[in-house]
């Protein structure tokens, strides 16, 4: 079985830029009620809502993909429990590949019949290499481009 989940350095570089923002915000909100000036609103407005925004659409996305014998099982953090889905059930996968000037992007699209579109990305997901080999290996024909 492969599992595929969030690489460590994705979490920290977003963690990085989150909780900076938050600490902004917190730090405009606390000025506010002393000495009210017009940056602190903005840190304020600004900080906040994209310092939690971000960490909480990490923690709600966060997920651990496995794929093998004939199963992909998808484990949400927040949910607390993994859901199974057969992969004859898969309508179609697909890799998109883009040549950029720092290097190539990689981003698998898989798309179950029950219109759960899964999006994993080799910059992203640990054993992103090892999972497309499996769909390639296993379900070529389903495969959009490959």
């Amino acid at each position: 079985m492969i599992t595929s989940k969030p690489k460590a350095s994705t979490l920290l570089s977003i963690t990085l830029f989150s909780v900076p923002m938050l600490g902004m915000g917190v730090y405009g909100f606390s000025y506010l009620l002393e000495n009210p000036e017009w940056y602190h609103y903005a840190m304020a407005v600004i900080g906040t809502p994209v310092g939690a925004g971000l960490l909480l659409r990490q923690l709600v996305s966060y997920k651990t993909i496995t794929v093998g014998k004939k199963k992909l099982i998808l484990n949400y953090l927040v949910k607390g429990k993994a859901t199974s889905y057969l992969l004859k059930d898969i309508d179609y996968w697909k890799e998109s590949i883009v040549k950029t000037a720092s290097g190539t992007y990689k981003e698998t699209e898989i798309k179950l019949t029950e219109k759960i579109k899964l999006t994993i990305s080799k910059q992203e997901y640990s054993n992103y290499d090892k999972v497309v080999s499996y769909l390639r290996k296993n379900y070529l024909k389903k495969g959009v481009n490959c």
